[in-house]
């Protein structure tokens, strides 16, 4: 395990951070919480930063070409230490506890917001750890494991175990 503050903003502190044995990665202990996480895993090690995986959210999701509204986000710690991070929903379930309405129900192991139910409130926006559940024509949306952002990556720094 790690320990101190977490070089990815909004992260808080890297003692929510342990080494995966099997990829020998980091991964957010909050992704570890039996019967949550989609399987999504980030290697920083791989990742160039060409963002085809918010491209391809975008379109695949919202059926936009608009990367700043993927569901996840790519972004690089120059100089040190030197690598690109992504913001990745780990199916928390903190959306869901904000939701006055219960419109963000757990199916399968992802969160996914019921439209039916969803008054638009944003109160899942706000309490997003990560930042990753974005808002496009006033309605709020976040990852439903489509998994086109692994698929699409040319290095294989986004994967499903």
């Amino acid at each position: 395990m790690l320990n101190g503050p977490c070089p990815i903003p909004g992260r808080g502190l890297t003692n929510d951070i342990v080494i995966d044995p099997a990829t020998k990665t980091p991964v957010w202990k909050s992704s570890q919480k039996q019967g949550m996480g989609m399987g999504l895993q980030f290697n920083n090690e791989t990742c160039s930063g060409c963002k085809a995986c918010e491209l391809v959210c975008s379109l695949q999701n919202l059926k936009k070409v608009n990367p700043s509204k993927a569901f996840l986000t790519v972004y690089g710690k120059f100089p040190v230490p030197g690598k690109y991070f992504v913001d990745i929903c780990d199916q928390c379930g903190q959306c869901a506890d904000a939701c006055p309405e219960g419109a963000i129900q757990l199916k399968g192991q992802t969160w996914r917001i019921d439209r039916k139910i969803c008054t638009n409130c944003l109160e899942c926006v706000a309490a997003c750890p990560v930042s990753v559940i974005k808002v496009d024509e006033r309605k709020p949306y976040k990852c439903i494991d489509c998994r086109q952002c692994a698929e699409v990556c040319p290095r294989d720094a986004l994967t499903f175990s």
